[in-house]
Formats: C-alpha cells, sequence, structure tokens
C-alpha cells in the first residue's frame, strides 16, 4: 500500500484518537471538584442531576422505567432515589395502576433546585463560553447531539442484551 493510500486512514485514525483524548479530559473535567461550571448546588451531581431531569419531563415514573430512561441497573436508581429522597427532592407514591409497584416523582423542592443548578451551569457554561461566536457553540452543541445519538443508537441493543435484562422493543 502506497503512502498516499494510507495517509487519510492515518488522518483519520488520529483524528478520533484526539476526539477520544479530549472526551476523555472533558468528562474528568466536569466531574472535576471544584466543578468546571459553578454555582451547581453540592447534592445535585450530575447523575442526580439527569435522574430529576428525567421525572422533570415525563413525569412520576417506576423504578424499572426510570432505570430504563437512564440507562441504568434498577438497584442503582434505588440508590440514587433514597439520597435524593432523604434530601427532600422526590417521592414515593403507591402506583394507581399496581398496589405492589411505586412510582416516583419530583417534589417542589426538587423541581426549585433542578431549575437552579440547571440556570447555574447555564451561567456558567455562558461564562465559560463567553469568547466563542455564537455559531460555533451551535455547531458544536449539534455535533454533540449528533455524537450522543450516534452512541444511543450504538449502545442501546446491547445494553438490553445483557443478561438480567429484558428488552422492551424500543
Amino acid at each position: 500500500m502506497s503512502r498516499e493510500s494510507r495517509a487519510p486512514a492515518q488522518s483519520r485514525q488520529v483524528a478520533v484518537d484526539d476526539l477520544n483524548r479530549e472526551l476523555l479530559t472533558l468528562a474528568r473535567r466536569i466531574r472535576s471538584k471544584p466543578p468546571v461550571v459553578a454555582g451547581d448546588h453540592p447534592y445535585l451531581e450530575a447523575s442526580l442531576d439527569a435522574l430529576c431531569g428525567v421525572l422533570a419531563a415525563r413525569g412520576a415514573m417506576r423504578f424499572t422505567d426510570l432505570a430504563e430512561a437512564l440507562w441504568l441497573d434498577k438497584s442503582t436508581v434505588t440508590r440514587q432515589v433514597t439520597t435524593l429522597e432523604h434530601l427532600g427532592f422526590v417521592e414515593r407514591t403507591p402506583d394507581p395502576s399496581d398496589g405492589r409497584a411505586a412510582l416516583v416523582g419530583l417534589t417542589d423542592d426538587g423541581r426549585d433546585i433542578l431549575n437552579r443548578s440547571r440556570q447555574a451551569r447555564r451561567e456558567g457554561t455562558s461564562e465559560l463560553l463567553a469568547d466563542w461566536d455564537i455559531d460555533d457553540v451551535t455547531t458544536f452543541a449539534a455535533l454533540l447531539e449528533r455524537l450522543n445519538r450516534e452512541v444511543e443508537q450504538s449502545q442501546r441493543p446491547k445494553l438490553v442484551a445483557l443478561p438480567g435484562r429484558r428488552g422492551r422493543g424500543r
């Protein structure tokens, strides 16, 4: 194989390696203490914010549905709900369609802290990207959304195929 025919593949590999390095760096910095974007509630870490966000968007739901929406095991969701319940941000109620099951939903305090956390994150991100052109921010957001869709399309079939997980036809 000539050097010219290998160059595009090597360039793509270098670009993918660069992307992976930058995504890992971003993930590490987002989880840093103090956070890259200041203002988050000290108890509302990203995983708990995601759980509250699903409940805010979809309303009260069963643990199994919440776990599926978050791509987590039910045991993980149960632990997170317990933490949020102790903070007064979520509450369990009996499922009216099945007395054996429980629904979990946001409390008014939970909705308030989620809104305040997201507003602080929005302000922090705006400050962080203040020197970016709006077109760059828009393009970056669109590319991240595309990447997230690709990850979901690739990973969701593998996730529901894991032993002990049941597929739900999604």
